[in-house]
Order: C-alpha cells, then structure tokens, then sequence
C-alpha cells in the first residue's frame, strides 16, 4: 500500500513550493543587503539540500497528482479509442469482406458447439460476409453467457481476426452494457525480464491512450484497476508466443494475477494437455476448415472467377474429393492457406496446379511455403515497379523477420522505439562520441567552474536519457575507448597538447562507469550514491595517474577537486533524470500534443528547478576554487543560461504530455510528433541559451571575471548540441531510434527512412499494425522469411 495519500502529496507539493520560495527569497536578500559572500553560501546550502531531497525522492513531482480517475469517468474515451483502433486496422487487414471462410466454436469439455454453422440448406453457402461473422463471435459474450475464456486454434487458424471481429463488435454492440473489449497480443511480453503487471501498463497505454488518464487508488496497479471495474474484457492473444512459447505456465501464472472471475478472453495455439487454463476460464476450440468447407468455399466462389483460374482450380478440388485425407487437403485445412490460396489464384491462374504438384513431390510444408513466397512476391510487384528494388525490400524484410527470431527474447512485435533491442549495446558505446564532442568542446570554452565535472555531467544525463531500456553494461568498455579517443583527438585539434591526455584520463573512466552503473545511479539512495562516489574517484584517480606520468601539475586539478566537480555533475544529472523521467522504466514515445488546462506554470517551475542545479553545481565549484564572488555570479550567469531554455523546452514537453481524451495517433503520426519534439528540444535550447548568453553578460560583464572567456553564439549551440540532448533524451525515444537506424543504414541492413519502409511493408500486407506496434501479418510468414534470409 502506497503510504502517500493524496492528501498528504498534495501537502509537502505545497511545503516544498514554499521552501522553494522562501529560499530563493532568503538568497536574494542577503546578496542585496549582504553582498556575494553570504548570498552564495545560502545558495550552496539551499542547492546541496534539493539535490539530497530528489535524490530521495522527497521531491513532487509536479503536476503529477490530480487525484483518482476512474474506469467509468474515462469509458467513453476507452471505447473511441478500441472502436477506432480496431475499425481502421480490420479494413487495412482485408476482414470486412463478403467472402469470409465460416468457422466451428466448440466447448472443449462438453463438446458442444457454440459457433456453428446452421444445417445446410438445398443451396449452402459457406462463407460469412463481415457483418455476420461479427454478430456470430459477440453473440457469444453477450447472449452466450461467455465472459471468461481461453480459445485453442492451430496457426493460420483464425484467431487473430476472431479477437479483432470481438474487439469491435463489444465496441459496437454492448455499449448499452458498459462493456469495452481492449485487444492486446501478448507476443511482446517477457516474463523472465518483467512481471505481467509491468508489461500490461506499458502496453496498452501505448495501444489505447486515452487510459493514460487513469490514475488509480494508492496501492493498486492499472491492471487491476481496468479488470476491477467489471466494464473492461482483455482479450490477448498469443499465448503460445510469449518468448518464443518457451514459458507458456510461467505466462498462464502471470495472467492468472487477474481476478478469477472478470472478463478475459485468451487466444492460443494449442498447450500441452497438462496445462491448466486460466482459473474459472471457458475452454474452447476453433476449429480448422473441414475438407468439404474448403471445397464448397472454392467452388462457390468459382463463377466469379475466368475459365483459366477456375480450370486450375477445378484441378485442385478434384484432387482433394479424391483423396480427402491427402497432404494437400490437410494443408488446406487452415483458414490462412485457403486464403492465400484464393488471393494468390486471382493474380495467379496456375497457382492451384504448381501447389497440388509442390505438395504432391514435396509435402505440405512446401507447400506453405510456396503460398507464402506467392504472396510476398505478389504484394511487392503489387506496389513495387523496378525488380531491383522490389528485391532488396524482400531482403530487409527477410532481415526484419530473421533479427526478430533471433533476438533474445524472440520477438513478436515491433515497436520502432524499441528497436536498440536488435542491436548490439556496443553501437551506443561508439554513439556517445556523439555526446563527448559538445560537452567537452563546451567546457574547453567556459570559465573555470564548468568544465569537466560539467562535461561529465551532462554526458551523464544524455546516457541516463537516451540509453534507457539499453544493456549498457555490455557497453562499458566500448564507451570508455570511445570517449578516450574522442576527447584526445578534439583537444589536440583544439591545441590542448598533453592537457587532452590529461583531460581523456578523467572523463573516460567516468563515461565507462556510467555506462556499468548506469541502473544503479537511478536505483536506491545507498546504491546511487555509491555509485556517483565511484565515478568520482575513477576520475580523480585517473588525473592523478595522468599528471603523475606528464609530470604536470595543474593546482585547478587536485584529485579533492575533481572528486567534487565530478561527484557533483554525477549527481545533478542524476536529480534532473529522476524529476524530469523516470530513467529505469522501458524507454517510451512522447505523447505529446497541443490542448487545453493550466498545466504549464507547475512543470515549467519542476523543469527550472531541475534545470538551474546544472548551473548552481558550476558556481559551487567555481565559489570552492576561486572565492565566492566568482561562483555566485557563474552560478547565477548559468542557471540562467541552463535553466530558462531547459525549463522553457522540458517544461513545456511536459506538459504536452499530460493525456488527452479519445486522442489515438497511427504509428507514423506517432513517431513524427517524437522526432519534431526531440530536435525541437535541442533548437530551441541552442536558440534560448544564446539569447540568455547575451542578456545575462550584457549586464555582468562580458568574461564574468575569467579573462579566458567571451561570450560567442558557438557556445549557444553547444548547450543545444549537449544540454538540449540530455532533454530530448528525458522527452522522446527519437535520439535512442536514430542511434540504432544509422547502425543498420551504415551496414546496408535496413534503408535510413525505416519508418516509411515499415509503412510500404505494412500497405503491402506483410506487416500488420497491432495497436502502436508493427508485427508480421502472420507467424508463419515470419518464419518463412527468416528461413530465407542469408546472414
């Protein structure tokens, strides 16, 4: 039970504004009437104080509390949201059709069918149009008295669409009831690395949005809040996918968490006889096409068809009346096949006859084969004119559906944002050169104060951002060679000579522990501070290490006040990551969009805060090495140049993000917002910081008491390139995405513009869209690529 009531939330958000006040009150007092001195030890004090409440965890989180929301305010939301989801996706998938192949529903313990055709008449007919296929599937939630259920039906078999047809029939025909169906595939669950709880939050917050409004009671997940409330049926289907069907009793278990008597329905190949279903669950089959369904499908449907299709196809039947228990007509047993048979045949007349003959000398495997290349090679000269490049997006697709088999956990589904899943933790290793170049270009340039306790702490914030989700661990090494490197080479290009080396043996070392630690900087109080202390030290030590082999000696440098620069740009970026993101959660897309509220003012004011410790920590540093005069102004000087842009851009993201009603973007939408966010955050930031630049030295002087340091709008486009980053990172799974996609774009393994090559894989029905994810249109088609791809 969470021992925060709202109540008491809401009370320390207002103690803690009022501290927040109070001291910035106090400060500016006692710098007026008492001079630098006193105003900047009081703000040393008050920032070591914030940074020790957030790192806690004592800080609100602004905004955050707006009290509980329940199922019944939002259900008309949720509703807008299935309906219009599942509505779009069932004509991109081709189910509303009139030609629709009927289905048998049978209880497995009683035998008796509860979706069956009627007894044929003197003309039967054997298909279904939509529209009664749809009427068939939610007559058995509404009148059937089937609320709780698990469906067993081999692959191809239908049961994807049964979920989607009773997903959007509950949407359109219980809404006097109060029922909503939410559709979720269960193939992007993990259990070995997430419980189901975990997994169902950010899954169907990402399919169904307007639940992000949900704000259940203290102490009870969102799963139980939408199962509790008797008006949602989770229908999930894939059982048997779940890490590849290697854990389908450790997946029953976690499903089985749901309240054993709420409306669920789950969809599965067949499981083993000795597994139990879930508890108090109907268990029922759909049952695979007989033979004489398929032929009396294919032969009525052969008067709409020319003499060439219908002689081949003609062929086909005679052969399975000849021999109904023939491999082919158990190949044609599955709703896919006869399908893909049916589709194939309109392009392709002598279809039929190369599959009888495949099927007769190479079995019914090559036969399925041969209908999936059918189909993929028609789909793409569908779309595709130039044979070369139709040939080079069948091998990417090749490639797509080989890494999702091979990625461990096998993978089901493809969320673009979580594609670093595929490649190797070493790729961002190597991209944070990418984060070395600015930051220590940047603290070549600024005044004594911020320099590479600043670097390291803005590095520190970029990784925490953008290598959310990443196994960073395996990383370590890699990065740490990356950023030596890096920071050797631009110092000697910048003429730094042996001070690069110097500076290479402090910076690195804490990159390459950032990278090893990265879970723990984020993780409890003791763990975090254990953490930042050792990243310290690695650089202290390095320095010491490093000037005792030159032989140089930089009073600036003692290994006291690198333990406390570096300490305290560790710990800034690690408060600002805890009060802007939540670091150790999966990496998720931005939401963001323009509405209505009073939301900007209080995540402005959290986003500032956080912010203005970047600065603050400079001028303590600077205060510590070179009096109190120098570090109160560098302190004010560049909390105002951090913290204004900053505040300005996370706040304002933040609140974008806040939910909105019945608000459902497709996934290209989707990724768009993010990446315009992600490079809207390092823009405006490089632009506000120069703007700050120029205000704040126009008024204090132009080298703030350095005479190493002017001014110059370069350095406004390195806090964008560096700071800007780190809130992108915070913000948007853009940075994270890109990474990834040079990465395979660099090695020809998938084109630059992905997300468009997703979107031609997805209208030439090889991909299907599952809520927000891509996923193959069928897991045998996956397989069949992935068995055609030449590594």
């Amino acid at each position: 039970m969470n021992p925060w009531t709202t109540r008491a939330k809401r009370w320390r958000t207002r103690v803690f504004g009022a501290v927040v006040i109070l001291a910035g009150m106090a400060i500016l007092a006692n710098f007026l009437v008492y001079g630098q001195a006193s105003g900047d030890q009081i703000a040393s004090v008050v920032g070591t104080m914030i940074s020790v409440l957030a790192i806690v965890g004592i800080i609100p989180n602004f905004g955050s509390d707006r009290g509980v929301v329940t199922v019944d305010d939002i259900l008309p939301e949720i509703r807008s949201n299935a309906k219009d989801l599942w509505t779009r996706e069932r004509r991109d998938r081709g189910i509303e059709r009139p030609d629709l192949l009927r289905v048998r529903i049978r209880d497995l313990d009683t035998g008796t069918y509860l979706v069956e055709p009627p007894p044929p008449p003197a003309s039967p007919r054997y298909e279904w149009d939509f529209e009664e296929y749809l009427a068939q599937v939610t007559g058995l939630v509404l009148t059937g008295g089937v609320r709780r259920a698990v469906v067993y039906g081999s692959g191809g078999g239908g049961k994807t669409t049964l979920g989607v047809l009773l997903t959007t029939g509950i949407a359109r025909y219980a809404e006097n009831s109060g029922l909503v169906a939410l559709y979720l595939p269960l193939a992007s669950w993990s259990p070995s690395r997430e419980t189901f709880e975990t997994w169902f939050d950010h899954q169907v917050t990402a399919s169904y949005p307007a639940l992000r409004q949900l704000r259940p009671e203290p102490g009870k997940s969102l799963l139980h809040a939408l199962t509790d409330s008797d008006r949602i049926m989770l229908i999930l289907d894939g059982l048997d996918e779940v890490e590849g069907g290697q854990v389908p009793g450790l997946a029953l278990r976690g499903i089985d968490t749901i309240s054993k008597d709420k409306p669920l329905f789950v969809l599965s190949r067949p499981l083993p006889p000795d597994m139990p279903a879930p508890t108090k669950s109907w268990r029922l089959v759909l049952e695979d096409p007989r033979p004489a369904d398929v032929l009396g499908y294919l032969g009525a449907r052969l008067p709409s068809v020319g003499p060439g299709t219908r002689a081949h196809l003609n062929g086909l039947i005679h052969a399975i009346q000849a021999n109904p228990g023939s491999d082919l007509a158990a190949m044609l047993g599955s709703t896919l096949c006869v399908d893909l048979l049916w589709r194939g045949s309109l392009r392709d007349p002598a279809l039929p006859t190369r599959l009888r003959h495949v099927v007769q000398w190479h079995g019914g495997d090559a036969g399925r084969a041969l209908l999936m290349e059918t189909h993929v090679d028609q789909s793409l000269a569908g779309r595709i004119s130039r044979p070369a490049r139709r040939a080079r997006v069948r091998k990417q697709a090749a490639y797509i559906a080989y890494k999702m088999r091979n990625v461990q956990p096998p993978a089901a589904t493809l969320p673009w944002w979580r594609i670093h899943e595929a490649i190797s933790p070493g790729i961002f290793g190597i991209a944070v050169i990418l984060a070395v170049l600015p930051a220590y270009r940047l603290c070549l340039e600024m005044p004594r104060g911020l320099t590479r306790g600043f670097a390291i702490g803005s590095i520190t914030g970029i990784v925490l951002g953008v290598c959310r989700g990443v196994r960073t661990k395996q990383a370590a090494l890699t990065a740490f060679l990356a950023t030596a490197l890096a920071v050797v080479v631009e110092g000697t290009l910048l003429g730094e000579g042996p001070t690069a080396v110097i500076d290479g043996a402090e910076i690195a070392p804490a990159v390459g522990l950032v990278f090893l630690l990265r879970t723990r900087l984020t993780g409890s109080l003791v763990g975090g501070g254990f953490a930042c202390l050792a990243v310290a030290a690695s650089s202290a030590l390095g320095v010491f290490l490093a000037q005792a082999a030159f032989g140089h000696a930089d009073p600036d440098r003692s290994p006291g006040q690198v333990l406390l620069a570096v300490a305290l740009g560790v710990v800034v970026a690690t408060v600002s990551a805890r009060i802007l993101t939540r670091p150790n959660d999966p990496l998720v897309p931005s939401t963001a969009h323009v509405h209505g509220g009073l939301g900007p003012p209080v995540q402005l004011a959290s986003a500032i805060v956080a912010a203005a410790l970047v600065g603050a920590a400079g001028g303590f540093v600077g205060g510590v090495a070179h009096g109190p005069n120098y570090g109160l102004k560098l302190g004010i000087v560049f909390g105002v140049v951090v913290g204004v842009p900053v505040g300005l851009t996370g706040g304002l993201i933040s609140w974008l993000n806040q939910p909105s009603p019945g608000h459902l973007p497709s996934i290209t939408h989707l990724y768009r917002r993010d990446r315009a966010l992600a490079l809207f955050c390092v823009v405006s930031i490089a632009g506000v910081s120069t703007l700050m630049l120029w205000v704040t030295t126009r008024f204090l002087g132009t080298t703030l008491g350095d005479p190493h340091f002017t001014p110059a709008p370069v350095h406004g486009l390195l806090f964008g390139a560096s700071i800007g980053l780190i809130v992108a990172g915070f913000n948007t799974a853009w940075p994270n995405y890109a990474i990834c996609v040079v990465s395979f774009a660099v090695r020809r393994r998938l084109p630059w513009r992905l997300m468009s090559f997703l979107q031609l894989l997805h209208t030439c029905e090889i991909l299907r869209r599952d809520g927000q994810f891509y996923s193959f249109r069928h897991r045998q088609l996956r397989e069949h690529l992935a068995d055609t791809h030449i590594p």
